[in-house]
């Protein structure tokens, strides 16, 4: 069948998620995600003088919905060292799913003994936020962000750039697969069991509005029926982007 779309977002208007049956969202004040699980396999050999590549991607079916995170990393010779996927929940939006690839690949990152990163990612407002290019105006999206800025500062040194769609694709592939089966898998050789990481949270004081720049240049409807569709994996339709591959 037709593989379900990752991204389905909502027009710019607020009444395309909050007026359609079965979009409407209520940020949650955490997104419950279970960071504790030990690895038995052994993880990479990371050399600290090298610098390696994390490819994010988040998504959410309906926008809010279904969403799932997705993390790669590449060693300097383009070789897979290590996944990640995140389940987040059954009804977040797209931009916290990205956030969430990327504060829990950096995170993982770092306990794998990398040093030197660069990330890269398909979601402009991400890699845009994080670089001070665009403001980042939503209250809990600036909680998402500061956490980027914590993790970045554990590194010596780290660069974050964006990349179209279909130069991020296995990290997509990981992040529907998340969405997909509701698990969270951080790859062999990942413990996360330190106290002062933080799972991404939303807000409880965010509007539920979606400006243009927060919809990340996407807009597409969302009926009800849309909605039905994308969550069993049945979408047919096409989603519209500002940065689709030529």
């Amino acid at each position: 069948g037709t593989p379900p779309f990752k991204r389905n977002i909502a027009s710019s208007h607020p009444s395309s998620v909050t007026d359609q049956q079965n979009c409407k969202y209520t940020p949650a004040s955490t997104i419950a995600i279970d960071l504790s699980k030990k690895f038995s396999n052994h993880p990479a050999i990371i050399d600290p003088t090298k610098t390696y590549t994390l490819y994010f991607d988040g998504g959410s079916r309906c926008n809010p919905g279904i969403a799932g995170a997705g993390m790669v990393l590449y060693d300097n010779e383009q070789k897979e060292i290590w996944n990640g996927k995140q389940y987040i929940s059954s009804n977040e939006t797209n931009n916290v799913a990205e956030y969430t690839a990327l504060v829990t690949g950096l995170h993982c990152a770092r306990r794998l003994g990398i040093q030197r990163i660069h990330a890269k990612g398909d979601s402009k407002l991400v890699v845009f936020q994080v670089l001070g290019k665009w403001n980042c105006h939503k209250p809990h999206l600036r909680r998402l962000l500061q956490q980027v800025v914590e993790e970045r500062q554990k590194f010596t040194w780290f660069d974050i750039s964006h990349v179209y769609r279909c130069d991020n694709r296995r990290a997509d592939e990981l992040a529907n697969s998340a969405m997909d089966d509701k698990v969270t898998g951080l790859g062999s050789g990942v413990i996360i069991d330190d106290s002062s990481f933080r799972a991404p949270s939303s807000s409880q004081d965010g509007s539920n509005s979606t400006s243009q720049e927060e919809s990340d240049l996407v807009a597409t409807s969302c009926a009800s029926s849309e909605c039905e569709s994308r969550k069993n994996g049945t979408d047919t339709g096409q989603n519209v982007e500002e940065e689709l591959c030529s």
